[in-house]
């Protein structure tokens, strides 16, 4: 009986090995289909071989809270409501990719923490290169939105206009500034260590504490600041601007680092939009959409709740 039974183990591991390789060929599989294996070829028949977060879809995270970047139309409904120049670039690249758009509105900051996590592909917003995220993510060749970004500045109350034109004159000053943002980066780099910088998750919240009076002046790019200003009676610029390099002038789009592939599928169709001269028809278009009375920021925290 030993004997037998002896026999029947060692006669049925090989049939014990297959059944284990047949449950992890399985495994990996579902693995694959649930992380979505896709394919893109350029025109110089370079085949790059990416993944997404989720099969034939590519999964985007925005904070529309930034004019004439990323917004609300509130003429539309579903995911068609998000408007901007970098709605129109993102619609560009998911078609040129094949791929099914799928949109998660967040903080600023909650959207940059879901791609280095891995929990969606990539997020775009306006974002202009810093070290900081070259080193956290894989970040892809510049395109550029018109002088959106060019020109970054301090707005404050409209009796304190053009009297601040030098970083010194923010000594002991509160400064307001978007959470996880360019303007965070070069505001910590350039104002006195006496300015106490205080963070928001969206610039909007900035904006209503400067109008209190409970901060001096809230950092912005210059357009973004125009269109905060012509809403905003009682607020100007500051007449200081930051000195911002010719490396950050360009907007970025920030991806895993592992996400090297998709990346330069990215940048294949970033070329050919500039190539065939799409960036300035898309940021006309935002511009004019912008000044519609159905176009408005919208903030969301961490969680993807939308923010009174």
């Amino acid at each position: 009986m030993v004997i037998s039974v002896h026999h029947f183990i060692i006669e049925g591991v090989p049939e014990i090995k297959k059944i284990i390789a047949i449950m992890l060929a399985a495994v990996m599989l579902l693995g694959l289909a649930a992380c979505g294996k896709q394919t893109y070829e350029n025109e110089e028949g370079e085949v790059f071989r990416y993944k997404t977060v989720s099969k034939d879809k590519l999964t985007i995270c925005i904070s529309p809270d930034f004019i004439p970047m990323e917004f609300m139309d509130t003429s539309k409904e579903g995911d068609e409501r998000f408007a901007g120049f970098d709605m129109d670039l993102i619609r560009y690249i998911a078609s040129g990719l094949e791929l099914e758009l799928v949109i998660q509105p967040l903080s600023l900051s909650a959207c940059q923490d879901k791609v280095s996590s891995g929990k969606a592909d990539l997020t775009i917003g306006g974002y202009g290169w810093t070290s900081q995220r070259a080193h956290d993510f894989f970040i892809t060749d510049p395109y550029y939105a018109g002088d959106n970004e060019k020109q970054q500045s301090i707005i404050c109350l409209a009796e304190n206009e053009g009297q601040w034109t030098e970083a010194a004159a923010f000594e002991g000053k509160k400064v307001g500034v978007q959470k996880a943002s360019l303007q965070q980066d070069l505001a910590q780099a350039q104002l006195p260590s006496g300015a106490e910088i205080k963070l928001y998750d969206a610039v909007e919240q900035a904006v209503k504490d400067l109008l209190a009076g409970s901060i001096d002046g809230v950092c912005v790019t210059h357009g973004g600041g125009a269109d905060i200003i012509d809403a905003n009676s009682g607020l100007a610029f500051s007449g200081f601007d930051f000195d911002v390099s010719d490396q950050l002038e360009g907007n970025i789009i920030l991806l895993n680092r592992k996400s090297e592939e998709l990346g330069k599928a990215i940048n294949d169709l970033l070329a050919k939009a500039y190539e065939q001269d799409l960036y300035a028809s898309w940021y006309q278009a935002a511009k004019e959409l912008a000044l519609s009375d159905h176009a408005a920021e919208q903030s969301y925290d961490g969680d993807g709740k939308p923010l009174q």
